[in-house]
């Protein structure tokens, strides 16, 4: 379920990071061995991405995965803390523009919620987009252009059956 590849000088990383608090019950030696598995994973994972990522000379990055991990709430529940950990891991060894895509809480954002720890204010290189899902779903178009000022575009679409939405 973790992969990485590289395509038109962008990174794309696709993690292994799952809702209800990323698997996280404590009292449940199954569930707490998958979840210290799956962050470990995680964790080599991002550390493998970038430094092929600084190795080719990317110039933005896109990491993928299902769990929103509630950037909003103060204090990352315990479950995406290691995700949030290796973020910001990721984010001081890559100074380039780079989207988190989820899904997960169904609704649709395209944001910046990551705060930076030393400042308090949102990190601008960094933004979000949360596709929609049920009970309203609906396509996103992404574009990246590595080379534009504005790196990072997303559009939703509300598909109409009569409609061919994705011909535009």
């Amino acid at each position: 379920e973790n992969a990485w590849f590289i395509r038109d000088d962008v990174l794309f990383v696709v993690m292994h990071l799952v809702g209800s608090n990323n698997g996280w019950k404590p009292k449940d030696p199954a569930a707490h061995a998958a979840f210290g598995a799956r962050a470990e994973a995680n964790r080599a994972l991002l550390d493998q991405a970038l430094a092929a990522g600084q190795g080719a000379g990317v110039r933005a990055a896109v990491l993928i995965f299902h769990a929103n991990p509630l950037f909003e709430e103060r204090g990352a529940p315990r479950g995406f803390v290691p995700f949030q950990q290796d973020l910001q891991r990721f984010l001081a060894g890559f100074d380039r523009p780079v989207l988190l895509i989820h899904g997960d809480t169904h609704r649709y954002r395209f944001d910046r919620p990551v705060i930076d720890p030393d400042t308090g204010a949102p990190v601008a290189r960094v933004q979000r987009l949360e596709v929609p899902g049920a009970p309203v779903v609906a396509g996103v178009w992404v574009s990246v252009d590595p080379a534009a000022e504005v790196v990072f575009d997303a559009r939703i679409f509300y598909p109409n059956a009569a409609d061919d939405w994705l011909a535009q």
